[in-house]
């Protein structure tokens, strides 16, 4: 039956490979899956954190000024109150 399926339809055998080399393609794709997802991830972390760190300065030095803007206004005003 299978020399006919040969014939017919042109399907030539196919072998598969060795079970060492299955399993050798096998563990190199996970382990290349697994570094590239702790890769991403540690990426991804550093990212968010530089980010972070990006927004805190910035707040900081919006912030601080208009702080102090109140601070010297409220300072003029008890000044002056106390006139």
């Amino acid at each position: 039956m299978y020399v006919e399926l040969v014939i017919v339809f042109g399907i030539s055998p196919v072998k598969l490979p060795s079970f060492r080399l299955r399993i050798a393609l096998l563990s190199a794709l996970l382990a290349s899956s697994t570094l590239i997802s702790f890769g991403l991830c540690s990426w991804w972390l550093t990212y968010q954190a530089k980010v972070s760190r990006l927004d805190a300065l910035l707040k900081g030095i919006l912030v601080t000024p208009s702080l102090q803007n109140i601070r010297r206004s409220e300072d003029t005003s008890l000044g002056a109150s106390r006139r």
